[in-house]
């Protein structure tokens, strides 16, 4: 199946940085209005991932990449056992602008990036 890996890693995505989207599942699930947005959300966020026009994320060869040449996260410097638990980051946050490039990515444990946010580069 194509893109599996990019549909995964943005919907973990969504589930961990979209406010919104966290709300929307948190907050009144069976809201008809929740519901309603929690879907158009993900069928936006799919719809781009899968047309390869959503350049947030990094793709899965990238990851195995970096991995294969060097599997020690950036955040807390020790070395990540599965490529499972592996995520690329962005150097420069993309939500301050930083491109989803080669140049801007490095490897980090997916709890170590998630718990930091957008706070370090």
């Amino acid at each position: 199946m194509g893109h599996t890996d990019d549909i995964r890693e943005t919907m973990i995505d969504m589930m961990c940085n979209d406010d919104e989207f966290i709300q929307s599942i948190e907050i009144q699930t069976s809201n008809t209005k929740q519901m309603t947005l929690r879907f158009k959300k993900w069928m936006d966020v799919l719809e781009k991932t899968v047309s390869g026009s959503y350049p947030r994320t990094f793709s899965y060869d990238l990851k195995k990449q970096l991995f294969d040449r060097d599997s020690t996260c950036w955040i807390c410097h020790n070395r990540i056992m599965a490529i499972e638990d592996a995520e690329v980051d962005h150097k420069d946050p993309y939500s301050k602008g930083g491109p989803t490039t080669i140049e801007n990515a490095q490897l980090a444990h997916r709890y170590c990036n998630r718990h930091k946010s957008d706070k370090l580069a």
